[in-house]
């Protein structure tokens, strides 16, 4: 037995020292890089928290949060104006910053109004987007997403973190999502699977194809026609996020994004309409009794029925850009209620 432990002890010994020294040069290699960020200004964060900075900077009356629906364009509207600068040419006499970014959610919004107010921005007003595909697993559990690097510089913003961003995201260190990209399209093909058997999905439940090549259809129906869960962190996200603007003096506006419920009506039948619906009760009862409670906290439905003709075709993909009437017309159901907020304010 003693002859055997010795042996067992030596075929370790090997693995065991190649081990420390790799986690010695990872060491070194880091320590190093860390140094030189410090000393060299290599210390650069996300290019998210340059757009964070500078409406920090700015010290805006109007502040708007949101996704790619509030700059979006399409490419023949080039002389029309994106939502976010419609909204600024309205109030030329205010101050007004955007935070756009594409596949913005509401997790890294709240995050960023906390760093946002720890750098003195008071914004008489905030206008928030909430866009119910962010709330689907194609958008909020996509294993590819930046939102993780950015929430951990959000949380945890330093020179030091900032230094030691650079080697955490090259070992993947910060990627926290739960799935992987093989195991991220096995849960989409079990939605499929599980989709009524009305819907007329069975034979994309049966591919092996990724998201991007699923038929549009079905990338229709994971978008808007999964349910909602009450404990969705966005849901908490989202109260989050009014919570803390309200107890900071900042009036709030959310609005639902609009959803082209013709298109789900024609090509699944009412069944789709009424999984919208759900899933718009489900995000408006979340703050619903907040609402009730304080006049400086609004919320506008817009996931009611645009027409088909006011969203843009992104090829047959899903989304929620508008084309410049389409823009109009959403801005024209905002901004009374923008404008009474501010006279609240005066």
């Amino acid at each position: 037995m003693k002859f055997l432990s010795s042996t067992s002890s030596s075929e370790w010994g090997v693995p065991l020292r190649i081990g420390a020294r790799l986690a010695v040069l990872v060491g070194l290699v880091t320590g190093l890089w860390i140094a030189l960020a410090l000393t060299m200004g290599l210390a650069e964060p996300e290019p998210f928290l340059g757009v964070l900075d500078r409406a920090a900077e700015a010290r805006p009356d109007l502040l708007l949060m949101g996704d790619s629906t509030l700059f979006w364009r399409g490419p023949t509207e080039k002389e029309s104006l994106s939502l976010e600068d419609a909204i600024a040419a309205t109030y030329p006499e205010l101050k007004v910053s955007s935070i756009s970014e594409a596949a913005l959610t509401l997790d890294m919004m709240e995050a960023s109004w906390r760093y946002l107010r720890a750098r003195g921005a008071a914004p008489r007003v905030a206008i928030v987007v909430v866009n119910l595909r962010s709330f689907s697993p194609t958008w909020y559990e996509r294993p590819d997403s930046y939102t993780e690097k950015v929430l951990h510089q959000l949380t945890w913003d330093s020179r030091f973190v900032r230094a030691l961003y650079r080697p955490l995201v090259e070992f993947d260190v910060l990627n926290k999502k739960a799935l992987k990209i093989d195991e991220y399209y096995r849960m989409l093909r079990s939605h499929l699977h599980a989709a009524p058997a009305d819907f007329g999905l069975d034979s994309d439940s049966a591919s092996g194809a990724a998201y991007a090549k699923l038929s549009a259809r079905a990338s229709y129906y994971l978008c808007y026609g999964l349910p909602i869960p009450e404990e969705h962190p966005l849901l908490r996200a989202m109260t989050g996020l009014a919570n803390k603007m309200r107890a900071d003096g900042v009036k709030v506006l959310l609005y639902i994004t609009p959803v082209d419920r013709e298109r789900g009506a024609a090509e699944f039948g009412p069944g789709m309409v009424s999984a919208i619906d759900q899933n718009r009760e489900v995000v408006k009862g979340a703050i619903t009794v907040a609402i009730a409670a304080d006049q400086g906290l609004r919320l506008l439905d817009r996931a009611d029925g645009a027409p088909t003709e006011d969203f843009l075709d992104h090829g047959g993909a899903p989304n929620e850009h508008l084309t410049t009437v389409g823009r109009e017309r959403l801005w024209a159901d905002l901004k009374p209620m923008v404008d009474g907020l501010l006279a609240d304010d005066d």
